[in-house]
């Protein structure tokens, strides 16, 4: 415990001195001119480590040399960058010193401050000490494992480990899981603690960072205000679990929720801070980094983001009518082009079981409903929240200044008729997004920031400093009653471990490791217990998990999977009832090395004498089983 407590404040330590140093060496030589070196920073951490691992993800090249290339690359960068902080620490310091005069000088602000940091250490402390599992991870954190078990990023399907399983080319080319392997690796740690424990630390505090820096962009003077009320818009946004809200507290540690935390409201940010700005070359290939950074988190981003730079980029356009910089501000995406090209050519040419990955993700396209997808999914039967987003909106167009309307109504407005538009739900479904994550083209609409701006320009509205505080307050606690909290949706609980892992699977896979001596070896044990064995390492195989039928079924091993499901999985945890003939060759022809039983089976059946028993309990029973 005290080695996790040390890595729990050393790591996200770590990287918040790499972000914000490197931010403000290059914001220095490179004469960005942007108010916030963290940001830049963060957009180079993700979007540097995505450009520097595209040719090993495209070839499939060794792990290990991507993992020095990083280190050694990043070193250069971290020691240059602390040359350049030193160089100008006097200016660093007296800007530092200015702010803390500042904020202690202001006793409504200092009580403000206390208030945004008390908010946001509490989301801190309940993503930390309470667990809630998702079984997503069973895949996106067996990558990480896959990855450093195997040297190679491409080619074998994560959830099993089992190399005569390809991996789905619908998760190439994503470089977010690959910074995770490269920061497990770096700092020694496990794969599901740095995840579910470390990582949350680190991203949602950049969140708020990147948060705190919209709203200075959008009114410097009610900064604090405007953080507070998104933070509790963020807490109290349990009322679905779809929407940034519930994205952003739930699963913070997976790639797309790191898009909707960091990337979609830094986009906004810098369009915000840049309104008025002419682009130069600079800004152009900065703009390209904060793109590529943003899709390298998740396989949806390939085409949310560039959607929604498209719909920034025509509200830009039709409030300001300069011709001339919105053709500048095309430039990015066409920087941006090969990577989209690379990701479309391998869901398209990449066959499993003679499909393309376009063929699957695309199947019900046609049959979409876009009330079932707005309303039922994203929503959740939630249409009071629907009418809110839409009085927001107005508030915004009508009460708003013009940047206002170009940040927030335009964008809207345009994405609701191009790529959100009910009559293209089935064009849209098929050609860009897919049919079963359409809904999260609603992420676009960013309810949070349009809820909060709404909150804004009303209360900007009143000249009386004691009854704007009173309207912030009475706004609060609007938020507060007409929303639910994320913490009582009834998915948290104390976490069993500092994997915040089922503790069964933790303790079988201790057993394992115990008996195995270091090497590979394939586990065969129920659905129920398998989520978390490829979460904790990847020298444990199991042809049993959440993805098995389809994955076998992809790889043309329909078969194979019907004899696994046939002579083993049924027998087994179904009817708890099997044939020690039919069990023996179907455990060698799968290559088992161990197997998890229900005790409760072992009375009513034969146990073969290839079976040896190494752990045992009321519930369950670990055999090693010996092949020769």
């Amino acid at each position: 415990m005290g080695i996790l407590m040390l890595k729990l404040f050393f790591i996200p330590i770590f990287l918040f001195i790499l972000c914000g140093t490197v931010g403000f060496a290059i914001n220095k030589v490179a004469k960005l001119e942007v108010k916030s070196c963290y940001i830049i920073g963060l957009v180079f951490f993700f979007g540097m480590t995505f450009v520097i691992s595209t040719p090993f993800m495209l070839f499939n090249l060794r792990f290990s040399t991507l993992y020095a290339l990083i280190i050694g690359i990043y070193g250069i960068v971290l020691t240059a960058s602390i040359g350049v902080l030193f160089y100008n620490i006097g200016n660093v310091c007296d800007i530092c010193r200015e702010k803390c005069q500042e904020i202690i000088g202001d006793r409504r602000r200092c009580c403000l401050y206390i208030i945004l940091f008390i908010t946001i250490l509490f989301q801190l402390f309940v993503i930390v000490y309470y667990q809630h599992g998702d079984i997503d991870d069973s895949y996106y954190l067996a990558q990480v494992n896959t990855y450093i078990s195997t040297d190679r990023l491409t080619g074998i399907d994560p959830a099993s480990g089992l190399t005569y399983l390809k991996s789905s080319s619908q998760y190439s080319l994503v470089g977010y899981e690959v910074l995770l392997a490269v920061l497990k690796q770096f700092f020694r740690t496990n794969t599901a603690m740095l995840a579910h424990t470390i990582w949350p630390v680190f991203a949602l505090v950049s969140h708020y960072i990147v948060i705190w820096k919209l709203a200075k962009c959008i009114d410097d003077r009610y900064a604090i205000e405007l953080s507070i009320t998104y933070s509790l818009i963020t807490i109290f946004g349990g009322w679905s679990g779809y929407t940034q809200s519930s994205f952003v507290l739930n699963r913070i540690w997976q790639g797309k929720a790191v898009f909707v935390a960091l990337f979609i409201p830094i986009l906004l940010w810098y369009f915000a801070e840049n309104y008025n700005n002419k682009a130069r070359k600079r800004d152009i290939v900065f703009i390209a980094l904060i793109l590529l950074a943003g899709i390298s988190t998740t396989t949806v981003a390939i085409y949310l983001y560039p959607i929604m730079y498209f719909c920034l980029w025509c509200g830009k356009f039709i409030d300001t009518r300069n011709i001339k910089e919105t053709l500048k501000l095309c430039c990015p995406i066409i920087i941006i082009l090969p990577w989209i090209a690379a990701k479309l050519m391998f869901m398209y040419k990449d066959k499993l079981n003679g499909l393309s990955t376009y063929d699957i993700v695309t199947d019900g396209a046609d049959n979409l409903s876009y009330i079932a997808q707005l309303m039922d999914r994203f929503l959740s039967g939630h249409s009071s929240m629907l009418l809110l987003f839409i009085a927001a909106l107005i508030i915004i167009a009508f009460e708003g200044c013009r940047r206002d309307r170009g940040l927030i109504v335009y964008p809207v407005i345009c994405l609701g008729i191009t790529f959100a538009n009910p009559l293209l739900i089935g064009f849209v479904a098929k050609y860009i997004t897919g049919a079963d994550v359409y809904w999260r083209i609603f992420w676009l609409l960013d309810m949070p920031i349009v809820f909060t701006m709404a909150i804004y320009i009303i209360i900007k509205t009143i000249n009386d400093k004691n009854h704007v505080a009173l309207a912030f307050i009475l706004m609060d606690l609007a938020v507060i009653a007409l929303g639910q909290s994320i913490f009582e949706n009834g998915s948290w609980a104390k976490r069993e471990n500092v994997y915040k892992l089922d503790q069964r699977t933790v303790d079988i896979v201790d057993v394992i490791h115990a008996d195995a001596n270091g090497n590979e070896n394939t586990l065969l044990l129920p659905e129920e217990l398998s989520y978390g064995v490829r979460e904790l390492c990847g020298d444990i195989k199991v042809p049993v998990n959440r993805y098995s039928k389809s994955t076998f079924i992809s790889n043309g091993e329909e078969q194979k999977y019907n004899a696994l499901e046939n002579n083993l999985i049924i027998p087994l945890y179904t009817d708890q009832n099997w044939n020690i003939g039919t069990l023996d060759d179907s455990l060698r022809k799968f290559d088992i090395d161990y197997l998890v039983l229900y005790t409760a089976s072992l009375t009513a059946n034969d146990i073969s004498d290839n079976m040896e028993c190494i752990y045992q309990n009321d519930e369950y029973t670990i055999m090693k089983y010996k092949k020769s």
